[in-house]
């Protein structure tokens, strides 16, 4: 399943969210237009996705990912405030790695100091171990190694 979030008219979608069931849930609102959905899952907070009147989701939506596709986990420190850095190399990697990557997930930390980068699920950047943080040139081809080594990255490849 495709997890969609509401961008002016338009349905934008975010991310892969893996197989799970799902409850539709129809929202009433007192604003003129199309009426909202909301996908509900358990343990999960609601996704709301703006529909055209009485559609269901198209099948391209509904649609399983790649297994072969790539996932990458940047955790961070919340109290160190190293979201925006984050979001950046998310930013990067999403952008270098369009067709191979599925996901790239964010995660908050409580514990200080923490900023770890996960290719599937394989620790491929750590702050103190790496003495600090990634030049995005380095990441780009540790990420590459792990979801797909025969990629070219250009003037990134360069030593």
């Amino acid at each position: 399943m495709e997890c969609s979030y509401v961008s002016s008219s338009y349905n934008v979608v975010v991310g892969s969210i893996g197989i799970q069931s799902w409850n539709k849930v129809q929202v009433k609102s007192s604003k003129p237009g199309p009426s909202r959905k909301v996908h509900v899952r358990s343990n999960y907070r609601a996704v709301p996705a703006m529909c055209d009147k009485k559609t269901e989701p198209s099948s391209k939506q509904s649609e399983v990912p790649s297994p072969r596709k790539g996932r990458v986990q940047i955790e961070y420190c919340v109290g160190c405030k190293w979201m925006l850095r984050s979001a950046w190399i998310a930013q990067e990697l999403l952008q270098t790695f369009e067709s191979e990557l599925s996901e790239v997930a964010l995660c908050p930390s409580s514990v200080s100091g923490t900023f770890q980068i996960h290719a599937q699920d394989e620790i491929i950047w750590e702050r103190q171990r790496d003495g600090g943080f990634p030049d995005i040139k380095i990441l780009k081809q540790r990420v590459r190694d792990v979801i797909s080594p025969t990629l070219n990255l250009g003037h990134s490849d360069c030593k």
